[in-house]
């Protein structure tokens, strides 16, 4: 093999690695999905706890049974097993300050590679851009159900973009979220009519995700009225156009956790994603 060959093999090796570095170092949505992707790929190629510990913030936030756990320190103490947790996502949306984005998608646990699924449903992850120019999970939540999902084909995705408009709900996102839980408190579901987002997504335990403002009435159906929030944690973009909150819901006397991501649609909060336990 002469040198000019050699090096023109060598340059096709590098390229992919180089693609894959720059996307997953990007403060936009294809770098928030290429971070997601290499997540899921670690834990394929190696093992579940090694991807956790490897992709969780150090501060990541862990849900369970109504309390908020540190899920880096959780992951940490873990032992190394063979099974597998299989995943990938099918929606991603990301501030336009870059540094805040989420991602859900169908995820599948296996007591080997080629085995049956034990559990399967859609997990929900909160992503943050840190100061070292990496992708890093700063909320993992799942949510369940018994029936296989269709492989993912398509990755819809939001980027939010700067707001050229005057209007503004001249509210915080905090205040949004506080609001929202009166109403509900008053209303019961009918409240979800008034905030939801054109592209709204809902994940609730025991059911396939529902998605899109057209399917609304659907994913109303399986959720309680009743139900009450208490918020643990908010946190919010330094744009300004988008947020989490994480916290307890409790109903006849059980408690079990909730997430939901606002954005800003024409200067108001509004609900892009929840996750009901």
């Amino acid at each position: 093999m002469n040198k000019n060959n050699f090096l023109l093999k060598l340059s096709f090796l590098i390229t992919p690695v180089c693609i894959s570095s720059v996307l997953l170092s990007q403060k936009t949505v294809s770098g928030l999905i290429e971070a997601e992707k290499a997540f899921a790929k670690y834990a394929l190629d190696f093992n579940t706890r090694d991807a956790f510990v490897k992709y969780f913030d150090t501060a990541n936030i862990a849900l369970n049974e109504g309390k908020a756990l540190n899920g880096y320190q959780a992951w940490v103490k873990r032992k190394k097993r063979s099974s597998k947790l299989l995943w990938q996502p099918e929606f991603a949306a990301i501030a336009s300050s870059g540094e805040y984005g989420v991602t859900t998608g169908p995820y599948e646990f296996k007591a080997s590679l080629n085995d049956t699924a034990l559990d399967r449903g859609h997990f929900t992850s909160i992503w943050f851009f840190n100061s070292d120019g990496e992708w890093k999970n700063l909320l993992d939540h799942g949510s369940g159900y018994s029936h296989s999902y269709p492989a993912v084909s398509n990755i819809k995705s939001v980027s939010l973009q700067k707001s050229k408009s005057k209007k503004n709900s001249g509210q915080s996102m905090e205040m949004s979220e506080l609001n929202f839980i009166k109403q509900y408190e008053t209303e019961g579901k009918k409240a979800y009519n008034k905030i939801v987002s054109k592209h709204i997504w809902f994940n609730t335990n025991g059911y396939q995700p529902v998605s899109g403002f057209d399917k609304l009435n659907k994913a109303l159906e399986v959720i309680d009225n009743g139900i009450h929030f208490a918020p643990i944690g908010f946190k919010t973009s330094k744009s300004k156009d988008f947020g989490f909150v994480y916290g307890t819901i409790t109903r006849n006397e059980k408690t079990a956790n909730y997430v939901r991501v606002w954005i800003k649609e024409n200067g108001s909060w509004k609900l892009l994603l929840q996750v009901l336990d």
